[in-house]
């Protein structure tokens, strides 16, 4: 059995939402566009409930409402966030694959919380939500409190596929945000993200048609191709 979880100290935080879901809310005017709209749903939950199961002995704990989802660990140790960083991108990727755009956001800092009264407050999370809402385009990104972070454990952000290069974000600043960048090796094919990636921004609404681009272009520069 786990022991017992402090209610408030420090830990990290992954907060994500699905871009666009007001419009398709909008859009689902008919009972098979709604039932569609809420198996894309539930199979987002699924893919949560999944990731943090997955590593057994480090849970993750998770919460939702509406199109919002969160997820954070037990504590703030190094190998908290190399946990929650691996669930976030597969989280992030899976979900692409499903036709469900997401953007997300991973801080690091106090946090309480009563899982079965569903109460989650603290700073970590707050600025989890900021960074997370400021995106433009469909992605992870790691605020400044979670860099900070990483880098006092001596831990190297571009190992796990993180960058700062190129963030796109509204109004707050890039400096020192770290994003990530779609690629962990090398392959002699394209990214098959790119096809979703595509496809939801063929049938997105024009204001949103930018953000996906934003992501086809990272992937598209960060791909390593076998030589």
């Amino acid at each position: 059995m786990l022991p017992e979880i402090p209610k408030y100290q420090e830990r990290w935080i992954a907060f994500f939402d699905i871009l666009g879901f007001r419009s398709l809310i909008k859009k689902s005017v008919d009972e098979l566009r709604l039932y569609m709209l809420v198996e894309s749903y539930h199979d987002v939950l699924d893919k949560l409930k999944e990731k943090c199961t997955y590593y057994e002995g480090h849970e993750l704990i998770y919460q939702w409402f509406s199109d919002s989802f969160i997820f954070y660990t037990r504590d703030g140790s190094a190998q908290s966030y190399v946990i929650i960083q691996q669930v976030a991108k597969h989280f992030l990727e899976s979900n692409i694959y499903n036709q469900i755009p997401l953007r997300g956001a991973v801080a690091f800092g106090n946090l309480y919380f009563e899982e079965d009264k569903s109460i989650v407050i603290g700073p970590s999370l707050v600025e989890a939500y900021l960074y997370c809402e400021d995106q433009e385009w469909v992605n992870i990104i790691l605020t400044p409190s979670a860099v900070d972070k990483v880098k006092r454990f001596d831990l190297i952000l571009e190992h796990h596929s993180f960058t700062s290069e190129n963030i796109k974000l509204n109004s707050l600043s890039s400096e020192n945000v770290y994003a990530y960048t779609f690629c962990s090796g090398e392959a002699n094919f394209e990214s098959p993200l790119l096809s979703c990636l595509k496809e939801m921004q063929h049938f997105a609404p024009k204001k949103a048609k930018q953000k996906y681009q934003n992501t086809i272009e990272r992937i598209t520069k960060y791909w390593k191709w076998i030589q």
